[in-house]
């Protein structure tokens, strides 16, 4: 008899194990970069990692979870939707979108500034209602040496408002995904929802580390070390990161050139599925772009062939040829998306958990009668 309740108990232990291991948590990292450059301009870039469902995380034995669920709206899409939110008109957002769930989506928002105040003063403008507690960077001189000092605590006001505004948008994060939460919910080290037009979720952003660099010297402070604890989280208060040195003239684009594995075969009607260009600077550093639709003229599937499509950024061109066919079975009208609600996995997960707690129950009493 106690084997058999044990039993019982054992299936029902499993099923919210279960539950809980297909849950998952969701992660993800934001970083920064502050360059200086000689005539003491700069460019602020933050950076925000997502990663993937199923991705390896580093120093856990789990993975994400539920989490590039929450992009919803994602690519140039979401870039465009980001930057809507955004009272900086001079920032650039673009999207990295990753090619699985096993890959991580890269979100960054760049701006250029003229001095050190007009990059307090952009910077507050990004924070939006949180402008009140930007700390002001600082930039002194001596000689040819440059220090710049920023406060950690900035790196959060960088993606807050602007987090906060995305995932209260109905558009971007509709009520049916995950269910209506009206009461006050915080994230860690995140953002802080209120409310009766948020939704629920189990996503944690983490300031992760910033960086400061002038000419060839740089400093770069790091807040989360998953790997070392991933428990720990660092308090920023009271956190500065400096760096001196000689700033150097700001970079010019080169050349540009479209990355390997992109794709170059539509069907007609197709859209743009996007790909990655590589732009070299003039001090040969180089970095890794999202490639948009607005970067290209050329592309065309509304007719079958060869095509040549021609990519523009920052004055400086390069070419691909792409190939259009006909979808198989000649010109169909596609059907309409059936108009059924969806039943997200953790409703399946919850009905199973149901099942088994209800067969739990009716085996218990069964066997209760059988000894009485």
């Amino acid at each position: 008899m106690r084997k058999k309740k044990l039993g019982i108990l054992g299936t029902i232990v499993a099923a919210l194990i279960m539950i809980l291991a297909l849950a998952g948590c969701s992660e993800a990292e934001v970083s920064s970069t502050l360059t200086i450059y000689s005539d003491l301009s700069g460019t602020k870039k933050v950076v925000i990692r997502v990663y993937g469902d199923e991705e390896s995380l580093g120093g856990r034995d789990y993975t994400a979870g539920n989490n590039t669920a929450f992009m919803l709206t994602q690519g140039e899409a979401l870039a465009e939707k980001l930057k809507d939110f955004c009272a900086l008109e001079d920032a650039v957002f673009t999207v990295a979108q990753g090619k699985s769930n096993k890959d991580s989506t890269y979100v960054t928002m760049k701006f250029d500034f003229e001095n050190i105040d007009d990059y307090n003063a952009k910077a507050k403008k990004v924070a939006g209602k949180y402008a009140e507690s930007w700390i002001d960077a600082t930039l002194t001189q001596s000689g040819d040496f440059v220090t710049v000092r920023e406060a950690a605590s900035n790196l959060p006001l960088l993606y807050l408002d602007l987090l906060e505004q995305y995932f209260n948008d109905f558009d971007c994060y509709p009520v049916y995904e995950y269910g209506p939460n009206t009461q006050s919910q915080i994230i860690p080290n995140g953002i802080k929802f209120q409310g009766n037009d948020m939704y629920s979720f189990t996503w944690w952003i983490v300031p992760t580390s910033a960086k400061i660099v002038v000419g060839s010297e740089s400093s770069q402070d790091v807040y989360f070390r998953p790997e070392e604890n991933y428990e720990h989280r660092e308090d920023l208060t009271g956190k500065f990161t400096e760096a001196t040195g000689i700033p150097a003239a700001r970079p010019t684009v080169a050349s540009v050139s479209v990355k390997e594995g992109m794709k170059t075969e539509y069907k007609k009607g197709e859209t743009f599925a996007g790909g990655t260009l590589v732009v070299t600077y003039s001090d040969d550093s180089f970095e890794e772009i999202p490639m948009t639709s607005a970067m290209l003229s050329g592309f065309d599937t509304a007719s079958a062939g060869e095509k040549t499509v021609t990519v523009t950024y920052a004055g400086k061109t390069v070419r691909f040829s792409m190939t259009v066919t006909e979808p198989q079975g000649g010109s169909q009208t596609p059907e309409p998306p059936s108009e059924k609600p969806t039943v997200p996995v953790w409703g399946y997960l919850l009905i199973a958990l149901g099942c088994v707690l209800a067969v739990g129950a009716v085996t218990a009493v069964i066997m209760w009668r059988k000894k009485k």
